[in-house]
């Protein structure tokens, strides 16, 4: 069995043209398809370069370092522009298809910008130590990640937002209110639907709830249409707050019902099973079906 290492590839892809395979050789695709000079997918069979393609390869299906992927990249950059060079053409003044479709030069400039992040960048919005894990990575690695679309903005939107989430967690985690007396759930429950407005703003999971809803929908902005969609958390909060309010009034019949109701944790109804829920309301507190 014969054993090849990844430089050795490469310099057997980097050997005169003539020496290559014929699917390596610069005019593979342009004398095997026949297409009308006029046809705009014709721009991207000339911006193929077999040997970069096949380096390209190499570096996002088999290398598992971020430095190695680098050097690949840088390659197969190179061997794109002297192949550019030759047919007349620039790397830099490639243009997208009509049709939408990326060539390879595209796509290669595209992965090349995103693993070639400095470190620091980009300032103040996300730590060294999160760049290193998400850009600063294997091919490989970035593109299982799935991020719904394949930039530097987008990774970074990403990266802030779980940076954002993580923090409102860390700060619910230490929150009293969340293991608020399961004992006497429905009690905890009438006290806080009782607070003042000033109280409720600066109850910590009702805060946190605000702020993490204010943080999607600023992210939902930045991102593809498509992708954005963050409403089914607004929904589940409604939702939540209005059964905490439905139980308040079941429970303090000489209340206006028409009142507004908020609780600041509403969530303590999550601590019960709803057919526990449903047998304490009927049966410890003996309030009516049709409340």
């Amino acid at each position: 069995m014969v054993f090849y290492s990844i430089s050795d590839v490469t310099d057997k892809l980097l050997a005169p043209s003539e020496s290559l395979e014929p699917v390596l050789q610069e005019n593979f695709w342009t004398s095997s398809i026949q297409m009308e000079c006029t046809d705009p997918l014709n721009n991207v069979l000339e911006d193929l370069c077999p040997s970069a393609m096949a380096i390209f390869d190499l570096a996002t299906t088999q290398c598992n370092l971020w430095k190695t992927c680098k050097q690949l990249l840088e390659t197969a950059e190179r061997k794109l522009q002297n192949s550019l060079e030759i047919k007349g053409r620039r790397l830099d003044s490639v243009h997208q298809n009509p049709y939408g479709l990326k060539g390879f030069p595209a796509v290669l400039q595209q992965i090349s910008k995103i693993i070639n992040i400095p470190q620091g960048q980009p300032k103040s919005k996300i730590s060294d130590e999160k760049i290193s894990c998400n850009f600063h990575c294997s091919i490989v690695d970035l593109l299982q990640t799935c991020y719904p679309d394949l930039t530097a903005d987008c990774i970074t939107n990403q990266l802030v937002l779980s940076q954002r989430l993580d923090e409102i967690l860390h700060n619910l985690a230490h929150v009293d209110s969340f293991s608020d007396s399961k004992g006497n759930m429905l009690a905890s429950l009438v006290e806080q639907a009782i607070l003042k407005p000033a109280e409720l703003e600066a109850h910590p999971v009702c805060s946190q709830i605000k702020h993490l809803l204010k943080i999607l929908d600023q992210y939902a902005v930045t991102m593809p249409e498509g992708y954005g969609q963050t409403a089914y958390v607004q929904i589940f909060f409604d939702y939540i707050n209005k059964l905490a309010a439905i139980i308040f009034r079941s429970l303090t019949p000489e209340i206006d019902q028409s009142a507004e109701i908020q609780v600041g944790n509403p969530f303590i109804l999550l601590q019960q099973s709803p057919s526990h829920l449903l047998s304490q309301l009927l049966f410890e507190k003996q309030i009516a079906p049709d409340r």
